[in-house]
């Protein structure tokens, strides 16, 4: 088994590109050097993009090759660090009118494109994507969130140094494209987006026979923040791995990066292509593929030890919904997401998993209240 894997950092954009925008960042650069020896520390044969070199045609041509190299069993490891934006969403797969984008040298690159590039990968292959970027569809949104890390950091400033718990905040520049700069690219470019929205399809689970972990820097409604040496997101997320000494699942990495992030910045965990909870059930950056079950590893185990039938009866787990938290949260929440459900794998019972629950319920002929009791859980597995 072999692990590939690709770093993508931009501190600057090609202002020709953007309309006079440089799009300036600080720790970009720094992330993707950090995750290459991260990831070939773990002994992945690793490729890296920087800055003039990261062109959207380098990128996906990159993506290319290791889904053109890759076999069953093989992890590819994607990092990218820049500006995330937005453009129109034109084939209706988005519920906010709004595809999301890495901002590449030359152009954006948009979330369908990325989709129709893992479809690409062979079946057995894990794919594994670490995110720290950010995109911010309102001005109103855009203005919430910074007045928030503001008022963070001025509470941060005001607190002891020896109070019993500090702030984890730094400053930094927010990753998202500002929206006139925004707005100008999605007018210049609008043919191209059409196009390679046209031509990449809908996005569908359905379509990707590798297994996809992707985790983001933040919530689709919050900001990600740059710094002087690495990304909060990034540098949270080394903090957590320690060197090699974390032993936990990606559940719980994640959770480990929470734990090092401002309240302002929740890093995002979610699954996507063919179901493998044995891959989720890993240690981050392994590259050996998961032993037991098939050989997509879809024989899951549930946080108390079990098999992926759930407990021996539906009784055992409690009845759950909006607002509750822990692992029976995260168990239901990849349990949905085997069956092809979009959500967030953060062991939180917030909108998009109440959403996906009304969803499921409906589908199974149950009361789509958004309350998961025996029923649920029973029809859930």
């Amino acid at each position: 088994m072999t692990g590939y894997s690709l770093h993508i950092g931009l501190n600057g954009v090609d202002p020709n590109a953007y309309n006079g925008w440089n799009g300036a960042l600080s720790g970009c650069v720094n992330d993707a050097n950090s995750m290459m020896q991260l990831a070939s520390a773990q002994g992945f044969t690793p490729t890296q993009l920087l800055n003039s070199q990261a062109t959207s045609q380098a990128i996906i041509g990159e993506i290319s090759l290791l889904a053109q190299q890759a076999v069953a069993g093989d992890i590819c490891l994607i990092t990218y660090s820049g500006h995330g934006g937005q453009v129109d969403d034109n084939n209706g797969d988005e519920m906010d009118t709004q595809d999301e984008t890495w901002v590449a040298y030359d152009r954006q690159i948009v979330d369908d494109e990325l989709y129709q590039m893992w479809s690409q990968f062979a079946a057995g292959v894990r794919i594994l994507v670490c995110a720290d970027s950010c995109h911010s569809g309102t001005s109103v949104r855009q203005i919430v969130n910074q007045g928030c890390r503001k008022g963070l950091l001025e509470q941060a400033r005001s607190l002891p140094k020896d109070a019993g718990q500090q702030i984890k905040v730094t400053e930094g520049a927010p990753k998202a494209m500002p929206l006139t700069v925004q707005g100008h690219d999605n007018d210049n470019r609008r043919g191209t987006y059409q196009f390679v929205q046209a031509l990449s399809g809908a996005k569908s689970d359905a379509t990707i026979p590798a297994s996809v972990i992707l985790i983001a820097g933040c919530q689709d409604s919050q900001l990600s923040y740059d710094g002087a040496v690495n990304g909060q997101f990034t540098g949270a997320l080394l903090q957590a791995w320690g060197n090699g000494s974390f032993q936990g699942d990606y559940t719980t990495f994640h959770k480990a990066i929470l734990n090092g992030m401002p309240p302002d910045q929740v890093p995002n965990l979610y699954t996507t292509g063919s179901s493998n909870p044995a891959f989720m059930a890993q240690r981050p950056f392994t590259l050996p593929a998961p032993t037991g079950g098939s050989a997509n590893g879809s024989t899951p185990t549930s946080p108390s030890g079990g098999s992926s039938g759930g407990p021996a009866a539906p009784m055992t787990r409690p009845q759950i919904r909006r607002g509750s938290t822990g692992e029976h949260v995260t168990y239901l929440q990849q349990q949905l997401a085997a069956l092809g459900y979009r959500l967030s794998i953060d062991g939180i019972f917030g909108p998009g998993t109440e959403s996906a629950v009304r969803s499921f319920q409906r589908t199974n002929g149950l009361t789509a209240d958004g309350i998961v009791g025996p029923q649920t859980w029973a029809a859930v597995g």
